[in-house]
């Protein structure tokens, strides 16, 4: 099934029909996650990784997806620092800790707020870059 959908995307790229090749290049991918489940089983790296990509990036062609996970982070983060009484402005302290670590090097005082900045900081670099990563993708079809 999945060599079904290749050869569509590949028809749909083929002919400026983009939007469909995106919507192929899915299917595809769903096909060979079904493929690597029932040939290794739900335990397999190419099964567990197949579904990371799914709901992460949508399998490379889906950028809503990375930015649903980096408005969820920001929000749990935002609201997490409204627990800290050394930070002023949550929204503005969440904003520069996402994008780059946290203003002027110092960790919030509340635990929990810390230990938020910590994952902000991390994951908000991956999903930018993986947010780079789709947008690039998504010129492939």
């Amino acid at each position: 099934m999945a060599r079904i959908y290749h050869s569509l995307k590949t028809a749909f790229a083929a002919n400026g029909l983009i939007g469909r090749a995106r919507d192929h290049h899915v299917l595809e991918q769903d096909a060979r996650e079904q493929e690597a489940k029932a040939a290794d089983g739900r335990g397999s790296r190419a099964y567990l990784g197949s579904k990371a990509s799914r709901y992460l990036t949508g399998y490379g062609v889906r950028p809503t997806r990375v930015g649903l996970f980096m408005a969820v982070l920001f929000s749990i983060a935002t609201v997490a620092y409204l627990l800290d009484p050394g930070i002023e402005n949550s929204l503005s302290y969440s904003v520069v800790t996402f994008t780059t670590s946290p203003p002027g090097g110092t960790l919030p005082t509340h635990p929990v707020a810390q230990g938020i900045a910590l994952i902000e900081t991390f994951v908000g670099t991956v999903l930018v870059v993986l947010l780079g990563y789709v947008l690039g993708n998504r010129e492939r079809f």
